[in-house]
């Protein structure tokens, strides 16, 4: 079967009431409108974590599933950054108590993720503060093979898999330039912290299975996710032939990949309901 590159997500997006003027955050949210649904670790925000796929057509479906499981009476936005109370900032800290763990992600340009940016400094003038919402792409590949096995004396076929070790800060560099540079155009897509170049999380000690955390949610429509899956596939398939155009500053380099670039950037972020956007059967 050869090389099998999978590709999934997790997608932060911003809840609100029925009218879209009330914030509802899951972890403080009084009337557990949004109970037994994922959120994400500081609780601010809804969480979906669709099953990976080796297809785009098949991660575009899975997302819609998940989305499908979210109540339909609420309105969800994809905000990159969202603003909110310094009380209700401190509210959520609470009640996250000691889970709260240090964000593990890692920059290839040494930015540190604990840094104020610009937005925090110009929200704590007005008594305010910020947090970021993000659609972070897993990325894996392993190699599937069959071997032979002989079991009560019978020869047996089975196929086996093996993790696939990733360059990923080589991967990381390359969806900087294909995907963020993109959509840098989105409402604070380059807000700085959470929402700037370079930031990953490896998943597994073997480099097999990593996550690329810069782009936010506003990335997070049908026709985009298919978009950023199929570029993805074309750099981890053949990375040493895009980093080496790379460093020499040649541009895309391949047709298909200038295509895809360019269809990419003439997408925009949704302007509708997200789940009204993914569950367009109901």
């Amino acid at each position: 079967m050869g090389k099998v590159i999978k590709i999934g997500m997790d997608t932060e997006f911003m809840a609100y009431d029925s009218t879209g003027t009330k914030s509802i955050y899951p972890l403080i949210d009084k009337d557990k409108v949004l109970m037994g649904h994922g959120c994400d670790e500081f609780g601010h925000c809804v969480e979906v974590r669709p099953k990976e796929s080796d297809t785009a057509e098949g991660l575009v479906t899975n997302v819609m599933k998940e989305m499908a499981w979210l109540p339909a009476k609420l309105t969800y936005r994809p905000e990159n950054m969202h603003t909110m109370d310094k009380k209700t900032f401190i509210e959520l800290i609470r009640a996250r108590g000691t889970a709260k763990e240090i964000p593990g992600c890692k920059n290839v340009y040494k930015t540190d993720v604990l840094d104020d940016c610009p937005a925090d400094i110009e929200a704590r003038k007005k008594g305010k503060r910020v947090v970021f919402c993000g659609m972070h792409i897993h990325v894996s590949a392993e190699d599937v093979k069959t071997r032979q096995f002989k079991i009560d004396g019978k020869n047996v076929s089975k196929e086996v898999t093996i993790p696939i070790e990733l360059p990923v800060q080589s991967l990381v560099c390359l969806f900087d330039q294909h995907l963020f540079s993109a959509m840098s155009g989105d409402k604070d897509a380059n807000a700085g912290r959470y929402r700037a170049k370079g930031f990953y999380e490896l998943k597994k000690f073997d480099n097999s299975h990593f996550e690329y955390r810069s782009l936010g949610s506003s990335s997070f429509t049908p026709k985009r996710v298919k978009i950023i899956f199929e570029i993805i596939k074309e750099l981890v398939a053949n990375t040493d032939f895009y980093m080496i155009h790379a460093i020499r500053g040649t541009g895309q380099t391949s047709t298909k990949m200038y295509a895809l670039c360019e269809s990419l950037k003439k997408t925009s972020p949704s302007t509708q309901d997200l789940r009204k956007l993914w569950v367009p059967w109901e």
